[in-house]
């Protein structure tokens, strides 16, 4: 109805009764009146169109919505700044446009009835459209491209210039009478308002002399305040439909007799030629590209210029009394063939258009003899409103008073004309932004993406907005601490393998502004930074630093509860309880005392503190009665808790409630067990065998699905009143073994076997239930359920020994696979973790031929390499335990295939292999890689240096010697652990260092060496003897004579001991000769 009326309105409004010469002849009227009625019977089938802006770090976007399995619309540049999409034409675009908040690259947006045109801020820009037919969503993404500014309109084809003598004029649009006003009528103001209508017909025949100019204050209204204009979409590019040409000659009144002409916007896409008159009667061709237009001058009508008539209709005069052809006219613009282009100004509806005010200095009268100032068409003026950052766009400013009311109307438009040029060339005038204000839009964006997840939005554009020169130290700091909550967001599930890049975010935030208001959060992130990575000394410091520097600060008591976190999914669950019972009782006011309540409830429940648990569980419920939106899976948690306490009603509604909510829980089968269960427990069968039947339909070979079924066929066959004790979740095993001994040649008996078999296992009694299937294998070889007996059998099986692997009850394991002969047949269907951890328990018992045999075949190029790794590694362990050198060199073949560690850790031990084989020269290569590699361990590298260090010795090559046996040194410092590789280097540089006569080092390597033997030590006497002669050649006597006088007192009968006593037995003869020389 809204359409019809609009049509209604755009048809009768130029028919209007404004003086009795504007009459509209009847023909007009009776085809107005088809027109009408065609729109009214089609308006329904126009459906509306919505759009939307959005906009990203590098381009935004306008979304379209039409109608599903529209054809697809046309979108294509038709200006230097316009982009038109043509619309099917059962769409409607009469919606507002949308909201432009924070574009930088789109200027306005004009909606019609047939099409949307986009007004960009830039000639440089780019555009991409995509349009998905089945969902009517059409995507047109903007985004800045240099190459845009060389844009140019295709030429279309030229028409002939008229003659300057008698200009042709175009013809009005169909539809609109012919109407000629005389020659000598003046002309009328075009109305803008119903107030301004009567005054301005009482004035026409009051025409006021000529007055002096002086500047008032005016408003400038948008053009056309009349029903027409309020209704009148915005103009069209040519050739999009006959349907705009029918709707611009129905929707466009005639001009009313006596009034001037309006100055309308030509069709864009037209290429009509146009000419601008001058007083001489020569008319200059307009400029192709859009250009600055000279100021409107403000002349007396003696001094004004005529106008040239048009061809087929004369214009009004705009004077009110004749003047001559020179000097009477006032300067003007031929209001059709010279009128700017205005595409949005004069054809946009006043609700729409922005109210536009200049101030217009009087410029010098011209001559008559001087041309008239070349008017450029101005750009397009599109309504939109302003941004929250932008200045505004509404300035006060004075215009001169006319002496003539017949020449106010065009005037008007001439400077609505140049307000509207020099609004859409804001670049005429530079001006210095403020980077704040600048990036304000993208700040806003950056902060909407993060409050919306959207972290990888957030990061681009904070990253942009943190490198950008010029920012504010506060819009810097706002931007480098969301930029680290926004990378800590975008990794918080994986957080592990990217700690360096969301820890450099928050410390590069943290320098910035260490007592920043965000520090806090920075500090309780890398925490949680830390403890995602085991680095628990780490993320304690940095949660003390919070409560020392912080202590009332709101994230103090979610350290604690991260601290249990981290326990509790470590099984440490007593350290976890203590933890998060801090925060229930410290801080109960805060939020994190529901998640805190949650953890405790989980570890005081693997405690086997029941009742303890429950009481959490209650309290976490009166206080948070939807506590479970979040996570759901909390239901089962207190229901699970409530049945343990025998709080069956709590337990049941608990249960239900999760199940409703999440049906299709893995865990469904076993829900509704349970609820079968208290049902039975509760005294309700019938609800109980609903239950169960829906759990026995739905999941026929799960567990749940199993006990349903044992539970039907009990309750349908065996139902006696003695029998209900016998489902509690305590008595569950009993049950079942009463059952398999009272009735053993029941059908009943092989189901409650393997039921019993599948409870012990739910129970984590896997030796019970190997024992139970090892039986009933036995007892019935070729049953019907004997396959099922074997997979649950091996399930058992497999359980315990992932179990015993995490225990190392390896023992136990083997003991087990003895004692139940029917695994041995299910050796080959075992999975290859289930082969390869019972690989492992005949290695730690001593049985490694045994284990080789297990782990063997998967060494192989075609196993997956998540079986390959561990089985090497085993085997490798097995080899290197058993130093079995040849069998690890011959595992080289598969080095090539393993990822870095695994091919890291082969290559040393067969570098190790070749040089117990004495084959070093083939082990040098390998040494020489690995000592390259600085992801290898210290320990190892130190080793591949001082291997590299001794072959260097034994070639001689001292100056590879000094360097390998250094570093080598310092690698194996670090631990400790072999002394005897210690020595070695150090004894190694003590040598070089000799022998290439630097007695100073070697003297300081000598010491070094004598701290690191003890007196113990049989090599001892040795490194106190060589000290002595480093002493010696250093010409330190008295420290010569010391270190031998120790040797000889403490080993006075050894070899090193009596050359020390002849040592100093030659020198002290040395001195009582000396003192008889001359």
């Amino acid at each position: 109805m809204l359409r019809f009326w609009r049509a209604y309105r755009a048809l009768f409004s130029g028919s209007v009764l404004r003086s009795p010469a504007s009459w509209v002849p009847r023909s007009v009227s009776v085809s107005s009146w088809a027109v009408f009625f065609l729109l009214f019977f089609c308006a329904e089938a126009f459906s509306a169109l919505d759009v939307s802006f959005r906009r990203f770090p590098n381009r935004e976007q306008l979304e379209l919505r039409l109608p599903p399995e529209s054809p697809q619309p046309d979108v294509k540049r038709i200006a230097a700044r316009d982009v038109h999409v043509l619309l099917p034409m059962s769409v409607s675009a009469d919606n507002a446009a949308p909201f432009l908040s924070g574009s930088t690259l789109l200027d306005a947006v004009s909606l019609g009835r047939e099409g949307l045109r986009v007004r960009t801020t830039t000639e440089a820009f780019g555009f991409v459209g995509q349009y998905d037919a089945a969902k009517g969503l059409l995507l047109i993404s903007f985004f800045p491209d240099p190459l845009g500014s060389r844009w140019q309109q295709n030429a279309g084809p030229q028409r002939p210039e008229p003659s300057t003598a008698s200009p042709a004029r175009t013809p009005p649009p169909a539809g609109e009478p012919a109407s000629r006003p005389a020659p000598a009528q003046p002309a009328s103001v075009p109305e803008r308002n119903q107030e301004q209508n009567r005054s301005q017909a009482q004035s026409r025949d009051q025409v006021p002399g000529p007055a002096v100019e002086q500047p008032v204050e005016t408003d400038r209204l948008p053009p056309m305040q009349s029903p027409a204009a309020e209704s009148s979409p915005p103009p069209l590019p040519a050739g999009l439909q006959t349907f705009a040409g029918l709707r611009r000659s129905i929707t466009e009144p005639a001009p009313p007799v006596g009034a001037p002409e309006q100055i309308r916007a030509p069709i864009p896409a037209q290429n009509d030629s146009q000419q601008l008159s001058d007083p001489s009667g020569q008319s200059t061709p307009p400029p192709t590209q859009s250009m600055i237009r000279n100021p409107i001058r403000r002349v007396s009508p003696e001094d004004a210029q005529p106008v040239a008539p048009f061809r087929e209709q004369p214009e009004p005069a705009i004077s009110s009394e004749p003047q001559p052809a020179a000097t009477s006219s006032p300067e003007a613009v031929d209001p059709q063939e010279n009128a700017p282009v205005i595409t949005s100004a004069t054809d946009v509806s006043p609700a729409q258009a922005p109210i536009i005010r200049q101030r217009i200095d009087p410029g010098p009268s011209p001559t008559p003899a001087q041309p008239t100032p070349e008017i450029t068409p101005a750009q397009p003026v599109f309504p939109e409103a302003p941004e929250p950052e932008r200045p505004s766009e509404a300035v006060e400013h004075a215009a001169p008073a006319l002496e003539d009311p017949a020449s106010q109307p065009v005037q008007v438009e001439q400077d609505r004309v140049e307000k509207a040029h020099e609004e859409q060339r804001p670049e005429e005038i530079p001006q210095e932004k403020d980077p704040d204000q600048q990036y304000r839009g993208l700040m806003s964006t950056a902060k909407a993406a993060l409050m919306n997840a959207e972290f990888d939005v957030a990061v681009e554009a904070l990253r942009t907005l943190s490198n950008v020169h010029g920012l504010s130290d506060s819009m810097r700091e706002e931007a480098l601490y969301n930029l680290g909550d926004a990378m800590f967001g975008l990794h918080q599930n994986d957080l592990a393998n990217n700690f360096v890049p969301v820890a450099q975010a928050y410390e590069r935030a943290m320098h910035m502004n260490p007592k920043s208001i965000r520090t806090p959060l920075a500090l309780r992130n890398l925490g949680v930074l830390h403890l995602r990575v085991d680095n628990l000394p780490e993320a304690r410091a940095y949660f003390n630093v919070l409560r020392r520097d912080y202590p009332h600060d709101p994230l103090v008591p979610t350290t604690e509860y991260y601290l249990g976190q981290y326990f509790l999914d470590r099984g440490d669950y007593n350290q976890a309880a203590d933890y998060f019972q801090r925060v229930v009782q410290n801080h109960p006011e805060y939020s994190i005392s529901q998640q805190s309540s949650v953890g405790l409830a989980r570890a005081l429940n693997a405690l086997g503190h029941d009742g303890q648990a429950f009481q959490i569980m209650d309290f976490l419920e009166k206080r948070w009665p939807r506590y479970y939106i979040d996570d759901p899976s909390l239901l089962e948690l207190a229901g699970i808790i409530a049945l343990r306490v025998n709080e069956l009603e709590s337990a049941k509604q608990r249960l239900l409630t999760y199940y409703n909510l999440v049906p299709d829980t893995p865990d469904a089968d076993m829900l509704l067990a349970r609820i079968g269960d208290i049902y039975l427990l509760t005294g309700r069968p019938d609800p109980a065998r609903r239950i169960f039947e829906k759990a026995a339909r739905e999941f026929p070979d799960q567990e749940g699905g199993l006990i349903a079924k044992m539970r039907l066929v009990e309750g349908g066959i065996h139902d006696e009143p003695s029998l209900e004790d016998m489902f509690t979740t305590r008595r569950a095993a009993d049950v079942y073994s009463e059952i398999i001994t009272k009735h053993p040649d029941s059908p009943l008996a092989a189901v409650a076997t393997i039921k019993l078999a599948i409870w012990q296992i739910w129970n984590k009694r896997f030796e019970d239930s190997l024992m139970v299937i090892s039986d009933f294998l036995a007892d019935h070889p070729n049953h019907s359920l004997s396959p099922k007996a074997l997979e649950v059998g091996e399930e058992a099986f497999t359980q315990l020994v992932h179990r015993n692997a995490e225990d190392g009850r390896y023992a136990e394991t083997l003991e087990q696979w003895r004692d139940n002969p029917f695994l041995h047949a299910l050796l080959e269907d075992f999975s290859p973790a289930t082969r390869l951890g019972l690989a492992m328990a005949f290695w730690k018992t001593g049985d490694f031929e045994q284990a080789i045999t297990l782990a063997g075949p998967y060494l192989t190029d075609a196993t997956p390499r998540q079986v390959l790794i561990p089985a090497l590694e085993m085997i490798l362990g097995i080899y290197l335990e058993q130093q079995e050198w040849e069998r690890i060199v011959g595992l080289g073949a598969l080095r090539d295939d393993l990822p870095a560690p695994q091919k890291r850790e082969l290559s040393y031990s067969m570098a190790l292999a070749l040089e117990n084989l004495g084959r070093s020269d083939d082990a040098q290569p390998l040494w020489l890689k690995l000592a390259e590699d600085l992801n290898l361990g210290h320990a190892q590298r130190g080793y591949a240096l001082y291997f590299l260090a001794r072959k260097a010795m034994q070639n001689e090559n001292f100056e590879r010697v000094y360097l390998y046996a250094q570093e080598s040194l310092s690698l194996l410092l670090v631990d400790r652990e072999d002394q005897g590789k210690i020595r070695d280097n150090v004894l190694w540089l003590t040598q070089v260092t000799e022998r290439t006569g630097r007695l100073q080092e070697a003297l300081a390597w000598a010491l070094e060496l004598d701290q690191l033997i003890d007196q113990s030590d049989p090599e001892w006497t040795m490194s106190r003897y060589r000290l002595a002669q480093l002493y010696q050649r250093n010409h330190d006597l008295n420290q010569w004579q010391a270190v031998l006088k120790d040797l000889q007192a403490n080993d006075p009968r050894g070899l090193y001991g009596r050359l020390a006593a002849s040592a100093l037995q030659g020198r002290t003869l040395e001195d009582s000769a000396g003192r008889f020389r001359p």
